[in-house]
């Protein structure tokens, strides 16, 4: 497959492009060739791949920090060759003008963008080094002759041939970063447009979530003490130890005290969700402030422990570092981490979170760690996957969280510095 972009000379300049086109334009498409012969249906006129579909759900530039780039179709030209005995699961449609989509095709795709997926992560980790570097203020830069000109416009016929070089040459840079500057800024709001889409799914869901505990507020106490009362009054009426005897407790389906209890169960997780979403979502948690981050951390170490009894949460603190930041960040990133320990061992008897916090050269340094089964063995070479948008092993993930995190660090001036999956998970 071959990758071909146009490019304006800023683009060349800002990215290092050796060229800004090819030589000859390349035919868009990727065609699927059985036994040297094209398949009618895949001949690059049908997105088969589904490139479209990935780059508009994924819409971010390469440049972008957090957000996962895609390759778009018309950036990509090739060829898929296939041979019919090595693959005789890929079958022929009834009129032959195609393939059977079955769950092999599914997955002969699948294995088609898992490469597409390394050379996007690949070329992307490249822009934004690139991208980074860019936004550095070179040092040593000479006093701009304009600032001279601006505080006095006379010394303009004063200037030595070499100053009037420079003023020249200072004007033509102001030209091309008043360009950049527009181009970054459409740059920026494309990011933000994207991060917002995202964000805006989750932030629905929660509202709506959100709406149906304030229509459930009054039956909390209820949900909460049911089952309780139920068992009283059995006893009053002299029917619990009857329904206890062994006959009356053969069959689960009938055995009213193993009911109560499961329902016991239930009602409890019902109750530690609605008193998450009915906590106020305050406007001052987005405000800066002085905060004791000892004090953030308790709060979410108290609120994860008392919803899930399996999970221990332990804190280092060097002494109690007051800093200036909303309080929103610090629990939007240890939530989606708590989240995303509970989610990956859930079938294990306890599990125990270690969080560090350290002060230096006015930032702060977070350590995060859990005893679980760590990360998938797909992440070994690479646990920087993780922080991409939509990135999942489990069946019904969403695979933000992870991407919130870094998201979050990312807008607040910070940075992931390492990750590790084995024995356990730590960032």
């Amino acid at each position: 497959m071959y990758f071909n972009i146009n490019s304006t000379q800023i683009e060349m300049e800002k990215f290092l492009y050796k060229y800004s086109s090819l030589p000859e334009n390349l035919k868009g498409g990727v065609i699927l060739y059985r036994n040297a012969f094209s398949i009618s249906s895949y001949e690059g006129r049908k997105d088969w791949l589904g490139l479209g579909k990935r780059s508009r759900k994924s819409p971010a530039a390469a440049s972008h920090p957090t957000g996962a780039w895609r390759v778009r179709e018309n950036q990509l030209a090739g060829k898929v060759e296939i041979d019919k005995k090595t693959n005789a699961v890929l079958k022929d449609l009834s009129n032959r003008q195609g393939l059977d989509e079955n769950t092999y095709y599914q997955l002969f795709v699948e294995i088609i963008l898992t490469g597409l997926k390394e050379f996007e992560r690949y070329r992307q980790e490249i822009v934004r080094k690139i991208d980074v570097k860019n936004n550095k203020d070179p040092e040593n830069k000479p006093t701009p002759v304009s600032d001279k000109v601006l505080s006095n416009p006379r010394t303009v016929s004063q200037l030595s041939a070499e100053e009037a070089i420079q003023l020249a040459a200072e004007i033509k840079t102001y030209r091309k970063e008043s360009n950049e500057f527009k181009r970054e800024k459409d740059n920026v709001e494309k990011r933000y447009k994207y991060d917002v889409r995202i964000l805006n799914v989750l932030a629905t869901t929660g509202l709506k979530a959100s709406s149906i505990a304030h229509e459930m507020r009054n039956d909390r106490n209820t949900i909460a003490d049911n089952n309780d009362h139920i068992i009283m009054a059995l006893k009053e009426y002299d029917m619990w130890n009857e329904l206890l005897s062994p006959e009356k407790t053969q069959k689960a389906y009938k055995n009213i005290p193993y009911l109560i209890e499961s329902n016991k169960e239930v009602s409890a997780k019902i109750v530690a969700f609605m008193d998450t979403m009915l906590s106020e979502v305050e406007k001052k948690q987005f405000e800066a402030t002085w905060q004791s981050i000892t004090d953030l951390l308790n709060k979410i170490k108290k609120v994860w422990e008392r919803d899930y009894a399996w999970i221990s949460i332990s804190l280092q603190i060097e002494d109690d570092i007051v800093f200036l930041m909303s309080e929103d960040i610090v629990r939007v990133i240890f939530d989606n981490l708590i989240l995303n320990s509970i989610q990956q061992n859930e079938n294990r008897d306890h599990l125990n979170i270690n969080i560090f916090v350290k002060e230096q050269n006015n930032l702060l340094i977070f350590s995060y760690s859990d005893n679980g089964k760590g990360l998938d063995k797909k992440y070994n070479s690479n646990p920087r996957k993780i922080l991409e948008v939509h990135e999942t092993t489990r069946k019904n993930g969403h695979g933000l969280g992870m991407w919130i995190v870094n998201n979050t660090a990312v807008m607040s001036g910070g940075e992931i510095i390492k990750i590790n999956g084995q024995n356990g998970f730590s960032i």
